[in-house]
């Protein structure tokens, strides 16, 4: 991971990565400033979150991953999901319901690569 600006780029090393384990993602949900997070797309998505503003006239935000066929785009939106329901502290079946949705979403939209 690494940052341009606000703009982050992910190389898939096609291993496991410690900072991608729930453990990890549930340390730099606890930091009080996205600003002091490394390079990650739970930072990325914790300036996002913060700049909406939640209740007090903030501006709508958007995520965009892109890449090709086996970059690991969805499991990066998979990280971003997850990194969103912990920021919002959200709980339940709604969310556990968005959370899971990615199944249903990774079935129809994933085709067999030389990458995966």
């Amino acid at each position: 991971f690494t940052n341009i600006g606000p703009v982050l780029v992910v190389m898939n090393p096609y291993k496991p990565v410690n900072s991608c384990a729930p453990s990890s993602m549930m340390q730099m949900a606890k930091s009080t400033s996205a600003e002091d997070l490394p390079p990650h797309c739970h930072s990325t998505v914790a300036r996002a979150y913060a700049a909406m503003g939640e209740l007090k006239g903030g501006s709508p935000q958007s995520v965009l991953v892109s890449g090709e066929s086996g970059a690991g785009k969805t499991e990066t939106i998979k990280l971003c999901m997850s990194a969103l329901a912990n920021l919002s502290r959200s709980a339940g079946s709604t969310t556990e319901a968005a959370l899971e949705s990615g199944l249903l979403l990774e079935a129809f939209g994933n085709a067999m690569t030389v990458y995966n």
